[in-house]
């Protein structure tokens, strides 16, 4: 018979020249013993331990004794839970290791790990063990069990993690409370090699006359200079470029780039350019300083995020933080409906050969809904993907989170434990979050979490921000959502912040709907204003649910106030009249209709018809990846009174035909998030008489959002 261990009070006791241990336990049961001159997460491991064993026990407890002997005091105790440790160590890490061991030998527990907060890591380990999780930070998302007494069968387990970095950091200055803790207790190591690759290049570029190519050898040695200080001394580098599109300096360097076009950030790729620029400056600081333990870390991001197509190898000390920030953040990268995270796996590989594997993913989960309470899990990528990662061999992660709970909810929570361990089960970790997080209300919550994921695994949108969120939660869905939780009432705080996440999340798809499909903007600012008082009553709460605008001084409409003051402008234009919500439409892949005049009255007979009140990538099925052109058009009677065709949601170069005519043209930025957030275009219709009239609307379709997503409206300029 298997004998099992009931954790209770053991008499403390020293073997003959080991290091002095304290007692961390101030309870009678069990006794935790930690060195007295532990590190600061090993301390913690053994405070941890004995806070939440009282927690679970309550003060109860009987029979057998036991120890728990924490960090170095165990493996000084214990050769085997050494030995444990040594085989499950990664060989010759480039930035660390994180490997734990824990043993139970008679009624002594020993557990430990390779490092300061591995010996925490392996606490954790054995509270996981006994039912404790952390799904959100702060006292909210903690889930203790309770016990009547503590029991264990007999315990040998050593593991270490494949990825060196796992890593969320807190942006936008989302709120930080108990940010470190929580962490931790969901296996990251807050670990940032070369300070996670800031944005820093351009202040060591400042000094360069105009015109100077970055790929000039001068260039590399100026740069070098200014680095070699820090780099002597070991510090972390980073030479990471701007936050915004990479322009040419020289004609030198425009050849090495070999002119190659990005399709995703719509200019030249300019990778190669900063490749021979980094390998440049490297080996000039290694020549100076050969004994040198510096990191410099560089961002593939934006116009970089293309692998090198000339450049074979980075050399080190470079490490990469591959930066995905505009490729499909919805679909894994083995899913073939989606051929731009295909594209994706080939720049994964593609970077880690040419570095070696020294490749970080800086992730984004701030979500992809930003600035909007409203869920956007990313579990289902997470899980699939991060195997995919281990198999390629990178060296981990390093994830941005504005701490908006209301949107990313457990995303936090399981890209630790995946992040830890790509194995680990989602599905498993869900079938045992809702009855401990929402106990009795667990089978209600259950179904509308399921409702959302089920939404978000099955959806084609590739795009992100809140101007995809009507094409994932469709009326249909809300509908569901809202018979869902119709019965509850908010009897604790949990169902409260549930409850108004869908109050925000009710409120805000009624103000789309009403605006984009309806035209009624009196009646979007209503449920706008809706939408507010729930996100404000989620602030209340907690500042973690979403990022205060006011915090960060943000204004315009990007963030909900500035998309409620769009529409009451909106609202205000008078003698509004709505064009109808579907027009023809034809795609364009290869730019045929300019030359065989689509623009002409009659030319439209066969098209099929499109919704004006969403995108198009969200209402057509694109096999292969977008481009080209396409074509909306209708026959429509143009009221009395008006002077204006309002487009109020219409993201691309455009070119308006009126009976076959061009009328007007409309220059915009290619890459849709570098232009004002309203999409606004007003086209003047002096002189048209009024009556039946044919407009054509044609557009350039890239990989990004392309297309009316508000439907069109005739209006008349100035006040009546």
């Amino acid at each position: 018979m298997r004998r099992r261990l009931l954790l209770f009070c053991l008499v403390l006791w020293l073997p003959v020249g080991a290091e002095p241990v304290v007692v961390a336990s101030k309870a009678v049961f069990p006794r935790v013993e930690v060195r007295a001159q532990a590190g600061q997460w090993e301390k913690r491991a053994a405070e941890d331990l004995d806070h939440y064993i009282s927690m679970m026990v309550g003060g109860r407890g009987a029979g057998v004794g036991a120890t728990i002997v924490v960090g170095e005091a165990a493996l000084q105790r214990s050769p085997e839970l050494q030995q444990m440790l040594e085989r499950v160590e990664k060989k010759n890490p480039r930035i660390r290791c994180d490997a734990i061991a824990l043993l139970r030998e008679a009624d002594t527990i020993f557990l430990a790990g390779s490092n300061d907060q591995s010996h925490y890591y392996a606490a954790i380990e054995l509270l996981n063990r006994f039912g404790c999780r952390w799904y959100m930070p702060g006292a909210f998302g903690e889930c203790i069990p309770e016990h009547q007494s503590l029991s264990l069968d007999e315990l040998e387990y050593a593991y270490a993690s494949p990825f060196e970095v796992r890593t969320y950091w807190v942006s936008w200055m989302g709120d930080r409370a108990g940010y470190e803790e929580f962490a931790h207790r969901n296996f990251y190591n807050l670990v940032r090699p070369g300070g996670g690759g800031s944005h820093a290049l351009d202040r060591y570029l400042k000094d360069l006359p105009e015109g100077t190519a970055l790929t000039d050898p001068s260039t590399a040695l100026l740069v070098a200079e200014k680095l070699r200080a820090k780099y002597a001394k070991g510090e972390p580098l980073s030479l990471g470029i701007s936050d915004a599109i990479q322009r040419g300096r020289a004609a030198q360097d425009l050849e090495i780039s070999g002119r190659l076009q990005d399709k995703y950030f719509l200019t030249t790729a300019w990778t190669d350019v900063v490749a021979t620029f980094y390998n440049q400056v490297c080996r000039q600081l290694k020549e100076w300083e050969p004994e040198s333990r510096s990191e410099i870390a560089f961002l593939a991001y934006t116009n970089v995020t293309l692998p090198p197509q000339r450049v074979e190898k980075l050399v080190e000390p470079l490490i990469c933080y591959l930066a995905p920030i505009d490729i499909d953040p919805n679909h894994a990268m083995d899913d073939p409906r989606s051929p731009a995270r295909l594209d994706y796996r080939g720049a994964v590989e593609g970077w880690s050969r040419v570095m070696d594997g020294r490749v970080i993913i800086y992730d984004y989960d701030q979500a992809m809904l930003v600035w909007r309470p409203i869920p956007n899990p990313s579990h289902q990528v997470v899980e699939r993907e991060v195997k995919i990662y281990r198999d390629i061999g990178i060296l981990g992660f390093s994830t941005e989170s504005r701490h908006a709970f209301s949107t990313t909810f457990l995303n936090l929570h399981f890209r630790g434990q995946l992040y830890w361990n790509p194995d680990y089960s989602v599905r498993a970790g869900l079938e045992e979050f809702y009855p401990k997080f929402y106990g009795p209300d667990a089978e209600v919550f259950k179904d509308y979490w399921g409702e959302i994921y089920r939404a978000w695994e099955t959806t084609r949108v590739t795009e992100h921000e809140h101007l995809a969120l009507s094409a994932i939660y469709t009326p249909e869905l809300v509908s569901r959502l809202a018979q869902i939780v119709k019965p509850l009432q908010a009897t604790n705080e949990r169902v409260r912040f549930t409850l108004l996440g869908f109050d925000f999340l009710n409120s805000y798809t009624q103000m789309w709907q009403a605006a984009a499909s309806d035209g009624d903007y009196s009646r979007a600012i209503e449920f706008g204003r809706r939408a507010s008082e729930a996100r404000d009553a989620l602030l209340e709460m907690s500042a973690q649910f979403d990022t205060p605008a006011a915090r960060i001084k943000v204004r315009g409409p990007a963030w909900l106030p500035g998309e409620i003051e769009q529409y009451e402008q909106l609202a205000a234009l008078s003698r509004k009249r709505m064009t109808p919500l579907f027009w023809k439409f034809r795609a364009d892949p290869h730019d045929h209709g300019l030359w065989r005049n689509w623009a002409r009255p009659g030319a439209q007979a066969d098209w099929a018809e499109v919704r004006t009140d969403l995108y198009l990538q969200a209402q057509q099925e694109w096999t292969e990846s977008p481009g080209g052109f396409a074509w909306y058009a209708v026959e429509v009677e143009v009221p009395r009174g008006v002077d204006r065709l309002m487009f109020p949601g219409l993201f691309n170069q455009a070119w308006l035909y009126l009976d076959g005519q061009l009328l007007a043209h409309r220059e915009q930025k290619p890459l849709w998030w570098t232009n004002d957030y309203k999409f606004e275009w007003a086209v003047e219709l002096s002189g048209i008489s009024p009556g039946r009239h044919t407009f054509v609307l044609r557009i350039p379709v890239t990989e990004h959002f392309a297309g009316l997503f508000r439907r069109p409206f005739f209006y008349r300029a100035g006040s009546d």
